[in-house]
């Protein structure tokens, strides 16, 4: 037999690995040959599910979401949480001069308009606040830290969102982003020059689209901005 030039039995740590995997000389044990297999096919899809979550995780992915279809129809206890809070969004949306359909829009894909709603990562409130950003905004408008009132989590909210909009040169797209990931990642994407995640991307659309959909299921004409980037007929244009 022809051996090669570097013979791993001649390695120190050879018996201690070939002991463990159940090896004796030139013939491996009948009963461990299916437990390497396994081992080593458990090994491969380890690494390959980590390798698809750092891809998810690190923003590998780039690039434009796919576009989505309509908003589905609101359900009867839905309509009932939104009616409930729109003299606020209404108030809120003269404050800023914002269309109260952006506002709708934002509380919907941040909490389905719960006021009890609690992310994983801490966000309280019907607009999603982390409690140290909600407790900043809380001094800066003179209110209470409520997180569950809606009085209070959507004035913060629309608030919070006009500072970045001003941040950001007025993108609403770029303020939405930071909205959802922090000013911080969007200040990093705006100098590399690259475009944001495609998690940020989506994040936007889905805010667009719920936007489009109050624009045409809620309009307040008394309170919608008749024109201008904000307003119903630049956010979601009729075709």
């Amino acid at each position: 037999m022809i051996r090669p030039v570097f013979d791993c039995r001649r390695c120190p740590s050879f018996p201690v690995i070939v002991g463990r995997l159940g090896w004796r000389g030139n013939r491996p044990s009948p009963r461990a040959f299916p437990s390497a297999r396994l081992l080593g096919l458990g090994l491969l899809l380890f690494l390959s599910l980590s390798l698809l979550g750092a891809c998810a995780t690190t923003g590998v992915h780039r690039g434009r979401s796919k576009p989505q279809g309509p908003l589905r129809p609101f359900t009867a206890q839905e309509w009932e949480r939104i009616q409930a809070v729109q003299p606020v969004v209404a108030r809120v949306a003269r404050e800023h001069d914002l269309s109260p359909s952006l506002i709708n829009g934002l509380i919907w894909v941040e909490s389905k308009f719960k006021r009890r709603a609690r992310g994983r990562r801490g966000p309280k409130g019907l607009l999603q606040l982390m409690p140290r950003t909600g407790r900043a905004m809380a001094r800066r408008i003179g209110q209470r830290y409520a997180p569950y009132r809606a009085e209070f989590s959507v004035t913060a909210g629309v608030a919070y969102l006009v500072l970045l909009r001003d941040r950001f040169d007025g993108d609403l797209t770029l303020a939405l982003a930071a909205y959802n990931a922090g000013p911080g990642p969007v200040v990093r994407w705006r100098r590399a020059g690259g475009e944001a995640p495609r998690p940020r991307h989506a994040y936007v659309a889905r805010v667009k689209r719920a936007v489009a959909a109050f624009c045409r299921r809620l309009s307040q004409p008394d309170v919608e901005p008749v024109s201008g980037p904000l307003s119903c007929a630049a956010l979601a244009p009729r075709s």
